[in-house]
This record gives structure tokens, sequence and C-alpha cells, in this order.
């Protein structure tokens, strides 16, 4: 076999291996309290692998009788049906109680997918986590 032929298989593994190592990453996921309003915030692809976590950590806190969202989306930079199935499914849970989620500090790729499928007309979004907190009060 040609040492060239070796160099592009050697290559070609190396790029499948960096692709399944980023599609294997898991989104990192915590929250906080502030005035009585969750914080989530999310960083990494919020997909199918995402979706189980936000989840759990959803129903553990509306358990808990906390209405008031705001996703924090500075960290992410993907975000595909699932994901976005799960935000929708979360604010359904929530309006019959009178609870509401504010999205924030979206990335403009992860915006642009909001936009083209009119989420932005479900979910209000701020520029920064406070100002999004503020339009609670």
């Amino acid at each position: 076999m040609p040492l060239w032929f070796k160099n592009c298989i050697f290559v070609f593994e190396c790029v499948l291996l960096w692709n399944l190592k980023s599609w294997e990453k898991k989104m990192e996921i915590s929250h906080s309290i502030q005035d009585n309003i969750i914080v989530i915030q999310l960083a990494g692809r919020f997909d199918a692998n995402g979706v189980a976590p936000v989840k759990r950590i959803f129903r553990e806190l509306l358990d808990k009788d906390f209405l008031y969202y705001v996703f924090n989306f500075s960290g992410v930079d993907f975000v595909d049906s699932s994901g976005l199935g799960c935000l929708i499914s979360c604010i359904h849970t929530l309006k019959p109680r009178k609870g509401n989620i504010k999205v924030a500090e979206m990335q403009n790729k992860v915006k642009s997918v909001f936009e083209l499928i009119q989420l932005h007309k479900v979910f209000e979004s701020y520029d920064k986590v406070q100002t999004a907190i503020d339009s609670y009060k």
C-alpha cells in the first residue's frame, strides 16, 4: 500500500474519531435561584442527549412549585429538534399553572434556529439573563 494512501487513511480516521467525540459531548446543566426565578444554565449541544437531564431538573423544580424560568443559552452552540421539543414540552406544562419560560443570551446560530421555526414568538428572548429575570417583576 503506498505511503500517501496510508496517510489518507490515517487522516480520515482522525477526522472520524474527532467527529465522534464531538457528538458524544454531553450537555452541561446547572441551575440557580434568583428572586424565586430559576435560571437554568446550558452549555454544549442541546440535542437528544441533553433532553433527559433538562426534563429531570425541570420536573424536580416544578415539584417544588417553581413556575418562572430563564434558560441561559450562552454556552449552547447547537440545538436540534429534540432540544426545541423539550423546551416546548416544558412551557406546555407550565402554561396551565400560569408559569413561563424565557430565554437569554443565545448565540447567533441558535437564535437563527429559533427565528426560523418561529419560536421567538413563543419564548421571550433577552440579550442578558438579568434583563430576563427583571422582566418577571
